[in-house]
């Protein structure tokens, strides 16, 4: 069964349907880590889904748009990368009568986006060769030969070139590549899942996330959690490290802080480093919707909620327990209408 992303999908009526989202790639409930023994095979099958087949395009839109893209990550990232991957891309959309992207810069298109740069990211299939997003390619999967990459953790997502809102697709947990069975000189991997309790939470309880974990003995794992208080940046406030534990099924626990204002959205990580001093970090999907604990009578706003007036970052993900892709920029998609489109692209915040 495919993970659920949180829209509600609704076929489209005709190829000129002026208010339609783009279509994600469903990934199903996986392992929290898999690791990919070099050694022994390369390839690693990506099992995906698509809500339905979605391949009538107007002589308005992108020639080559409604199709699925897979990547490679090095790093795991709490917002969506970058809504372009080429300037080509971006040249063929503003060509296109249904399309008008507009004020991109190069930190709008992967490619050039200076956060992405060194070798932080792989396509895992080519810009030229895009997938038709339909059931029977879908059943198909799409096999990663992982020969050419760097060693190492990687995060996989889908990315649905439907301009100009395009979609990230995260797929759940991580990809470890390594050239042997993972042993003590294996650089740390760590994975966040879910938290429990999710959804609305008071300051003071306590909240335990899981996930998984694989690092040398004496490696340490460190919680830190911020409130989404605007595009300033995030204040992450450190709790004291942890034993890593043995490799495998891992959880952390952390007492929710009180939020700037009556209530708040608090986003979790977690970094895992190894005696050497290498370092890998998880984020957690989604945000706890934290509220203030009955000993605390201070008023104000809601510390970063993503609707209007709420300051926040409009592209964090949905609730908690979510896992998948379905929060990146929902919000986005709901808001922004298909007709000829001119809007500020989101950014990462």
């Amino acid at each position: 069964m495919a993970a659920a992303v949180g829209l509600f999908f609704v076929r489209p009526a005709t190829a000129a349907d002026a208010s339609r989202p783009p279509t994600p790639a469903l990934f199903p409930a996986a392992t929290c880590m898999v690791t990919v023994d070099r050694s022994v095979d390369p390839v690693f099958h990506v099992a995906y889904d698509v809500p339905f087949d979605d391949t009538d395009r107007g002589p308005d839109e992108v020639a080559d748009g409604r199709t699925l893209q897979f990547f490679a990550f090095r790093r795991q990232f709490r917002a969506p990368p970058p809504n372009w991957i080429t300037w080509d891309d971006v040249a063929r959309a503003m060509a296109a009568p249904a399309t008008d992207p507009f004020e991109a810069t190069d930190d709008d298109v992967l490619e050039t986006a200076g956060a992405w740069a060194d070798g932080a990211w792989v396509r895992i299939t080519p810009d030229d060769a895009r997938l038709p997003i339909t059931k029977a390619q879908a059943a198909m999967g799409v096999s990663w030969d992982t020969s050419s990459v760097e060693a190492g953790t990687y995060v996989i997502a889908a990315y649905t070139f439907d301009p100009v809102l395009n979609l990230w697709s995260p797929r759940p947990g991580v990809v470890r590549v390594l050239d042997g069975p993972a042993g003590p000189d294996a650089p740390p991997a760590l994975a966040l899942v879910e938290a429990s309790p999710g959804g609305v939470v008071p300051a003071g309880s306590e909240v335990t996330v899981t996930g998984c974990v694989a690092a040398a003995d004496g490696s340490s794992v460190t919680v830190e959690t911020a409130f989404l208080a605007g595009a300033e940046g995030l204040d992450w406030q450190a709790q004291a490290p942890v034993p890593a534990g043995g490799p495998g099924d891992a959880a952390f626990s952390f007492v929710v802080p009180e939020p700037p204002g009556s209530a708040g959205q608090l986003v979790v990580r977690a970094t895992v480093e190894d005696p050497l001093g290498r370092r890998y970090t998880a984020y957690l999907p989604g945000a706890l919707d934290v509220t203030a604990s009955a000993a605390d009578t201070t008023g104000g706003t809601t510390g970063g909620a993503s609707g209007a007036g709420g300051g926040g970052c409009a592209c964090h993900a949905g609730g908690a327990g979510g896992r998948g892709a379905g929060g990146w920029g929902l919000g986005v998609l709901l808001a922004w209408a298909r007709r000829r489109k001119r809007v500020h692209l989101c950014r990462a915040c």
